[in-house]
């Protein structure tokens, strides 16, 4: 065979492989889209703005695809089955779900004990972790009085979501009234006193984490609590406007106006006060 003819045959099966290559790709985009539209149909009629966030989150899916094809080519997505898109999305859904209310938003609290470093020095650190086991049994036990759900331990603090503000907030009062009404002999000695910080909206969920704007938003809130305190957002105390004043035991006092690190603009938060 002439090498001229050779050449060209050679051009032409690679272009063939390349459009195969291109086709499959189409292939698996498409099936992808298909399955963001299932899961839209799936969720539509039923929970509204949740459905746009799940939505959303198989939008991102896909998303994932496309920059498979981008830095490993062709044989990058043909390695990433419709099935791992799949379970990525419904393991996602299902945690938010679990412990989100009916518009998709949960409320997210974090809590730390104010002065912890001083108590660690002045208790030694056998003593010091005893104590923290002493206040992390008080603190779970009202967590799940109000059906919380903790998502992660760092040191003396929790981040925790709640289905509702209104379970949010309680399980705060009762924490810091449990807190304050220890014995020195019931918690080492030591008084201690919580930083509680919450606010309400809609979260990214990967691996039994959360993630986003708004979990950055509660835990700057949290850091405006002295121990004892329980501070709000103006989004969560709007959504307590909603619940009817004799369903609440507690009031809200304006605090600050305040800028929170990493986020835009001023925001006005408010102390919770027992009725």
């Amino acid at each position: 065979m002439p090498v001229e003819l050779a050449a060209i045959v050679g051009l032409t099966g690679l272009l063939t492989l390349t459009l195969l290559s291109l086709v499959v790709s189409r292939l698996q985009l498409r099936r992808a889209r298909g399955r963001v539209a299932e899961l839209e149909s799936e969720l539509v009629g039923s929970t509204g703005s949740r459905s746009r966030r799940v939505t959303g989150m198989a939008v991102k899916a896909v998303v994932e695809t496309a920059t498979r094809v981008r830095e490993g080519g062709i044989s990058g997505l043909l390695v990433s089955s419709i099935e791992d898109i799949t379970r990525w999305v419904t393991e996602d859904r299902a945690t938010i779900l679990r412990n989100a209310a009916p518009d998709g938003t949960v409320t997210i609290f974090f809590s730390d004990i104010e002065d912890s470093t001083l108590h660690n020095e002045r208790l030694g650190d056998d003593e010091w972790v005893r104590l923290l086991g002493d206040h992390d049994r008080i603190v779970r036990e009202q967590i799940r009085r109000h059906r919380g759900h903790v998502v992660k331990t760092q040191g003396d603090g929790f981040m925790v979501v709640f289905r509702g503000p209104v379970d949010g907030v309680r399980a705060a009062i009762d924490i810091q009234r449990r807190l304050d009404s220890l014995t020195a002999s019931e918690l080492r000695h030591t008084q201690v006193k919580d930083r509680i910080g919450l606010h309400v909206g809609a979260v990214v969920a990967r691996g039994g984490d959360y993630f986003g704007r708004n979990v950055a938003m509660a835990a700057r809130v949290a850091g405006h609590a002295a121990g004892g305190q329980v501070v709000v957002s103006d989004d969560l105390r709007r959504c307590l406007g909603e619940v009817a004043d004799s369903d609440l035991e507690f009031d809200l006092e304006p605090g600050p106006r305040t800028d929170l690190k990493g986020l835009s603009g001023v925001h006005q938060l408010w102390w919770v006060r027992c009725a």
